[in-house]
């Protein structure tokens, strides 16, 4: 017994030594130089990532503003995803990442984007959905190589007219802005497949756009569309989908178009389904794009 007693002030002052010089657990904070250290590592770590690799993931990092690391990385940069942030502007800097070809700042607080945006020659997809845009720089007309530009859930009213020069352009989203017009200049964007401008307050179809002969969706759900130009259904030779749910028109003003049952007729053979009624063949199954007071037939693809 005496030599148990003997040992445990012994055992027990280890261990309160222990605390003192920072290797126990009760009440020791990690200094603050420590953790600072730890961060400027991370950091590094991430800029060394980008530097090797050209991509720069910055989604969900609560920003107000883009690193300028990121901007300094010029030509080095491929792919920045900056989604979900708090990011207001996108500074002029940007248009020194020349060589960049994604650029995501969707579900931000953009307000507006600078013409140096224009410089991103190599650019092949934009995506600005989810800010608080009201228009767009003239200079978007100078990225000849994107293809993919996502402007959904926005303030837009109108768009530049030199978005006509994107030539490249294959999908077009516009769904849920201000738009009251599409503008006429779309129809030089020669490789247009999609346009998606639902949920607007457009109230005609520009005839200009039965010049995209690549078309095959045209989205316009939820506007005030009234009528459709016989150079739709003519000139759109690829068209396969045409939504106008939630428009003042009906499948009886379309049938008097021009062209109209030619492109019914094309549909038809397209997808070698008997249509009855007008009916048209949309990308989710037999639906002919416009509501109708008595029940629509759905059919869905077998």
């Amino acid at each position: 017994m005496g030599c148990c007693l003997s040992k445990r002030p012994q055992e027990t002052g280890t261990g309160d030594r222990g605390d003192a010089r920072g290797g126990g657990t009760g009440g020791y904070t990690k200094p603050a130089s420590d953790e600072r250290n730890r961060l400027s590592r991370k950091k590094d770590k991430r800029e060394e990532t980008w530097q090797r690799t050209g991509i720069v993931a910055l989604r969900d990092s609560d920003l107000k503003e883009l690193p300028k690391a990121a901007l300094a990385l010029g030509p080095v940069a491929r792919n920045i995803d900056a989604t979900n942030n708090r990011l207001e502007a996108l500074p002029p800097e940007i248009g020194q990442l020349n060589a960049l070809q994604r650029l995501v700042v969707s579900r931000n607080q953009l307000r507006g984007v600078p013409a140096d945006l224009g410089l991103l020659v190599q650019l092949k997809l934009l995506s600005l959905d989810n800010n608080m845009l009201t228009s767009l720089p003239p200079e978007i007309g100078q990225l000849h190589k994107l293809e993919k530009l996502h402007l959904h859930n926005n303030g837009l009213k109108s768009l530049p007219s030199e978005i006509g020069h994107l030539t490249s352009l294959r999908e077009l989203n516009l769904g849920k802005n201000k738009l009251e017009i599409l503008p006429s200049a779309l129809g030089q964007c020669v490789a247009l497949e999609l346009i998606d401008a639902k949920a607007n307050v457009i109230m005609e179809i520009p005839h200009e756009i039965g010049e995209l002969k690549r078309l095959k969706e045209l989205l316009l759900d939820e506007n005030g569309i009234r009528e459709v130009p016989s150079s739709v259904f003519l000139g759109c030779v690829k068209l396969q989908t045409l939504s106008l749910h939630k428009n003042p028109i009906n499948v009886a003003v379309l049938q008097k178009v021009d062209g109209y049952s030619t492109f019914v007729e094309r549909v038809k053979q397209k997808h070698d389904k008997q249509i009855d009624g007008g009916v048209l063949l949309g990308s989710r199954g037999l639906d002919d794009g416009l509501d109708h007071e008595t029940t629509r037939i759905v059919v869905p693809h077998t």
